[in-house]
């Protein structure tokens, strides 16, 4: 089994690094790929032609993506070689071409986000991978250590929704309903789905009937609410204290 751990910031703006334990067979090439393209992704370039894109990212300063494709962009503190001899041969001038076409090739096109298949907020990979690494994880000491404690959470999505609709006393049925007034409610248990169980987004999105992109804005808008009403934030609380109560009980 195939690992490698992953640093990343997923903007600019956020300027803080966090870390993904990747699987490299089947996830790390495309996740490379939607990295490498995050320059391009603004307002004042979203518009501009193919070859302005292309000639932005060549030359943008922060990313480690034209030292993939151009030996004169390298710096000594990245192991170029590995990546493209694993994926396209060997670190040669064919080697680089393949991986800039690999990349320019989804400028245009629709390629879907990898971070939205992301369990716990720490891996990325098949079930099979996520099984592999929680079987390797030490379980003493987990109380203590946070991260630890999220990749062996795994309760059920249908308890976690449970337990949201017990605190506003309604029915799972209508969290579920697309049409249902209770917003908030089905905004916390997607949420809390995400970051308590084994589900990734596209997952989740199936059991509320959504695609993964309406689950991470639904996700997005309550962050945003929580940090504005007060109200809200005390109920989210309370649903968080029993979640995490079922949490600590699987340890």
């Amino acid at each position: 089994m195939a690992v490698r751990a992953m640093f990343f910031s997923p903007s600019r703006r956020q300027g803080r690094f966090k870390s993904l334990l990747v699987d490299e067979d089947e996830y790390l090439l495309p996740l490379s790929r939607y990295i490498h393209l995050n320059p391009i992704r603004t307002r004042r370039l979203e518009n501009a032609e193919f070859s302005k894109k292309c000639a932005y990212l060549k030359a943008y300063p922060w990313s480690s993506f034209p030292g993939y494709c151009y030996l004169r962009k390298r710096t000594k503190n990245i192991d170029y070689d590995w990546f493209l001899s694993t994926y396209f041969g060997e670190d040669s001038a064919k080697g680089r071409r393949q991986y800039r076409e690999y990349v320019y090739h989804a400028i245009e096109a629709e390629i879907e986000n990898p971070f939205d298949d992301v369990v716990h907020q720490s891996m990325l990979g098949a079930q099979d991978f996520i099984d592999w690494v929680k079987q390797k994880l030490p379980r003493k000491g987990q109380r203590e250590i946070p991260s630890l404690k999220k990749m062996h959470h795994d309760i059920p999505v249908e308890r976690i929704i449970l337990e949201v609709a017990k605190a506003g006393n309604v029915k799972i049925k209508e969290l579920q309903d697309r049409k249902t007034k209770l917003k908030d409610l089905r905004r916390m248990a997607m949420e809390l789905c995400y970051r308590y169980s084994n589900y990734k987004q596209k997952e989740i999105g199936a059991i509320f009937g959504v695609d993964y992109s309406t689950v991470s804005q639904n996700r997005g808008r309550l962050k945003a609410k929580l940090k504005s009403s007060r109200k809200l934030k005390k109920q989210y609380d309370r649903i968080l204290i029993e979640i995490e109560k079922l949490s600590i009980s699987k340890i």
